[in-house]
């Protein structure tokens, strides 16, 4: 996708379960340097380090976004924060004026 439209990815949000879905529940809340790019990975799922509930993204987390590409995997197939988290982000991207892709796949486990 990145080749075809020529885009640079400058930061990274993870839900619940990290960026790669590799985290138990409820672990998934810390924002860190992702290790494979190098980016910014800034959590939605959990407290800051306030202890303040995460929800929408602040406007400095969105700060070098133009867009917001979502795309998880998964999301049609289990009961997750996943959809919850993705109304919060489509609340602040439209706040702050950005935009919005929503990316998916079909569903494979609905096939036989």
């Amino acid at each position: 996708m990145q080749a075809q439209y020529n885009f640079t990815v400058t930061t990274l949000f993870s839900v619940e379960h990290g960026l790669r879905g590799n985290e138990e529940a409820g672990f998934g809340d810390k924002d860190y340097i992702d290790p494979a790019t190098g980016l910014q990975a800034w959590s939605l799922y959990g407290n800051d380090a306030n202890g303040k509930r995460l929800a929408h993204p602040s406007e400095e987390k969105l700060a070098n976004v133009d867009v917001v590409i979502f795309d998880l995997q998964d999301v049609g197939v289990r009961f997750f924060t996943y959809t919850i988290s993705m109304q919060w982000m489509m609340e602040s991207i439209q706040a702050y004026g950005k935009e919005f892709l929503f990316a998916t796949l079909p569903n494979l486990a609905q096939y036989p």
